[in-house]
This record gives structure tokens, sequence and C-alpha cells, in this order.
């Protein structure tokens, strides 16, 4: 999954963050990851995640940009069923959900060794 975080900044990229910046982004990124122990505790329609998740968004997109691979893959995990049979239950969004934070984790670790 390290793949998903393509963006690397260069010295020679003008869109490089200054050092002082990029030291912010990545403490912002690991409170981000930090949060997730207390997510798997609430639901998907918790107002903690919604927060979460929009906060992780905005952050992506502002460190990596709104084109980019990092934050178009966290737009793409999935934190509820796609599909939903008739045996649908609790059960199933409830993994769903834990393997979405997975999914999310395991992306904002990789994005935090690119900040």
């Amino acid at each position: 999954m390290t793949e998903r975080c393509l963006m690397r900044y260069s010295a020679k990229d003008p869109a490089r963050h200054a050092a002082g910046e990029g030291a912010a982004y990545r403490d912002l990124l690991r409170g981000q990851l930090e949060k997730i122990p207390t997510l798997r505790d609430v639901s998907f329609y918790s107002p903690e995640f919604g927060n979460w998740h929009r906060e992780t968004e905005a952050l992506l997109e502002k460190v990596f940009g709104g084109t980019s691979h990092a934050f178009q893959a966290f737009q793409a995990v999935l934190f509820t069923p796609l599909f939903l049979g008739c045996r649908g239950d609790d059960a199933v969004f409830a993994e769903a959900y834990r393997q979405g934070l997975a999914e999310a984790e395991a992306l904002l670790r990789s994005c935090l060794d690119r900040a």
C-alpha cells in the first residue's frame, strides 16, 4: 500500500513546503493516526468519526493536493459495505468499518513517511 502516496517533495519542487511546515504536517498526520484506536470503539455514524474523516481528508488535500493519489485513495476507502444482501446485519457494517479503519491506518502510515 506504500505506493498510494506517490507525491514526494524534492528541493527542486516549487510546491515544496518549508521544513517547519513539513514537520507540522507530519505531526498532524500522526495525530490523525493516533485517533484511530478510539474510532474503533465508535460507529461510522458517530460525530467523532465524521469529524476525523473530514479533518483527515482536508489534511491530505493540503499536504499532497486534491489530485494526488494519497488524497484520492483516502476518498476511496469504504467504511460501510459496498453491497447489502438480505442477510446484512450490524455485524456486516461493523466489519466493513473495521476494515476501512485498517486501510485508512495503513494509508496514513504510508503518507507519513512521505510528508
